[in-house]
């Protein structure tokens, strides 16, 4: 993240910066959080500006120190932005959250958001992502019905998702709760290994994927 030139007020990066968040916008309107974006600009900025960013990031170990430090204020001030009132004798426990610091963490958030996640050349990638977790949810959800109905077969899933499959997930929401436990577990290369076994590939070892997360 190129937070030196962030830094810079009326720099061509902070319009950048705006246009990425802008594009997030339009392309998740409903995950975008309620602040605009030139308001996710100005509190980028001032966070820099804070923490003196304004040097380039160079890979020596005093850059590294700084931007440890620079992690470590940040985790501090957001810590003591946050305060709790009421809770004990029966009365109800409030947060507060101080505006000005709650804008600055959703912002290095969308920072994360626009420069990492949303990266160009990670969008091929992505997209066979989602289609390899989408595929593994419908082929479990099916699975997962009922032994008999609608292709349920529970052999497919590791002895712990086949034990709450049976004992306490009786509703179609508890079974999808199950589905979506067995696929988070798994890393990212057995998912793979486990969508091509069940597309009908036979690369994989004998060994099901599944076994190493049961």
């Amino acid at each position: 993240m190129p937070l030196d030139r962030l830094a810079e007020q009326d720099g061509s990066e902070r319009k950048r910066l705006l246009g990425l968040l802008e594009d997030a916008q339009i392309a998740d309107p409903l995950g975008f959080p309620e602040e605009k974006p030139d308001s996710l600009v100005d509190a980028v900025g001032r966070i820099i500006k804070m923490h003196s960013l304004e040097a380039p990031y160079e890979h020596t170990a005093d850059a590294r120190t700084r931007m440890r430090s620079f992690g470590s204020k940040l985790i501090t001030r957001y810590l003591e932005a946050f305060s709790l009132s009421g809770g004990p004798n029966g009365k109800e426990a409030k947060l507060s959250i101080k505006a000005r610091e709650a804008v600055e963490v959703t912002a290095l958030k969308m920072l994360v958001v626009v420069y990492v996640v949303r990266r160009p050349g990670l969008a091929v990638v992505q997209h066979g992502q989602r289609r390899v977790i989408g595929d593994l949810f419908d082929f479990y959800f099916c699975a997962s019905s009922p032994r008999g109905l609608d292709g349920g077969d529970h052999r497919l899933f590791p002895p712990g998702a086949r034990e709450r499959l049976v004992n306490t997930a009786y509703t179609s929401t508890e079974r999808a709760r199950v589905v979506v436990d067995l696929i988070s577990a798994l890393t990212e290369s057995s998912a793979i290994q486990l969508h091509n076994r069940l597309s009908g590939g036979w690369s994989a070892p004998t060994l099901d994927a599944t076994a190493r997360i049961g």
